[in-house]
């Protein structure tokens, strides 16, 4: 994740959570999203997560 993320727009993040390929898949009461996504894009999606967690606890 380069350091130039920090000063990114709300707009720029939202494209970029967007822009990922994935599905939603619902087996056995379980709800999963699968990703295509490559080491980079899982690095952002673990960072943001960590931050909302941070923010709002976890649920």
């Amino acid at each position: 994740m380069p350091d130039s993320s920090q000063s990114w727009s709300l707009r720029t993040v939202r494209w970029k959570l967007l822009s990922m390929a994935g599905k939603i898949v619902r087996h056995a009461r379980t709800i999963v999203l699968k990703l295509a996504v490559d080491d980079g894009s899982l690095e952002f999606l673990s960072r943001i997560r960590g931050q909302c967690q941070e923010l709002f606890g976890s649920a």
